[in-house]
């Protein structure tokens, strides 16, 4: 069984663009008080198992045998059956959406070749301006084959699939301890942090509303 996936995730909105001034209003968060299924409120689920574009071999479910809250943790679980991946995939698609600010979660990630957790923002209009024109930004992904580099990465029209937008730091200990993984985006530029060190800054000409 894949270990599991502890997520902790804390989501404010900037006060101002200016970032030099470093004040912010929390507007959103979800700190996994309440035990049992995540709070419908803030989050939904992707179901099925379509490959995702992904090739991916799980189907993805809203069981709690999948993805659950526990003594203050969000955990979301791979678990195999009868030859049968199973996992879940949590959205806010519909929920929450923010234009600027700064996201911040801590997580634990798991480790194994075939893993792949990610958080990651998606264009708002989706639905009507299908991927890449929604636009994404990934805020942490790690691919399990390639153990202890954590990306972050952009895929617009100009650059998507295999983008070149990207960057990647050395995070060791990303299965044993937890780790703060942040997001600083404003209308001129998108920065990226783990624990507090700045891993990437990324410029961008477009302004457009995201959702988790």
């Amino acid at each position: 069984m894949i270990k599991i996936l502890k997520t902790i995730l804390i989501l404010c909105i900037l006060q101002t663009e200016l970032f030099a001034q470093q004040c912010y209003t929390l507007v959103w968060s979800d700190e996994f008080d309440t035990n049992g299924a995540p709070n419908s409120a803030n989050w939904g689920y992707d179901i099925g198992a379509s490959g995702w574009g992904n090739n991916e071999v799980q189907n993805y479910t809203n069981s709690l045998d999948n993805a659950r809250v526990e003594n203050g943790f969000l955990i979301i679980e791979a678990k195999k059956a009868n030859d049968q991946w199973t996992s879940a995939r949590l959205k806010s698609a519909g929920k929450k959406e923010f234009t600027y600010g700064r996201i911040e979660f801590r997580a634990k990630l798991p480790a194994g070749s075939g893993t792949w957790p990610a958080l990651w923002m998606l264009g708002a209009d989706f639905q009507i301006n299908p991927w890449p024109a929604c636009g994404e930004i990934d805020i942490m992904e790690h691919v399990g084959k390639d153990p202890g580099n954590v990306h972050s990465s952009l895929h617009s029209l100009s650059s998507y699939g295999s983008t070149v937008n990207t960057s990647v730091i050395s995070v060791p200990t990303f299965s044993s301890d937890f780790h703060v993984y942040r997001f600083d985006w404003t209308a001129d530029s998108l920065k990226f942090f783990v624990d507090g060190n700045c891993k990437s800054v990324r410029w961008i000409l477009c302004r457009n509303t995201f959702c988790i």
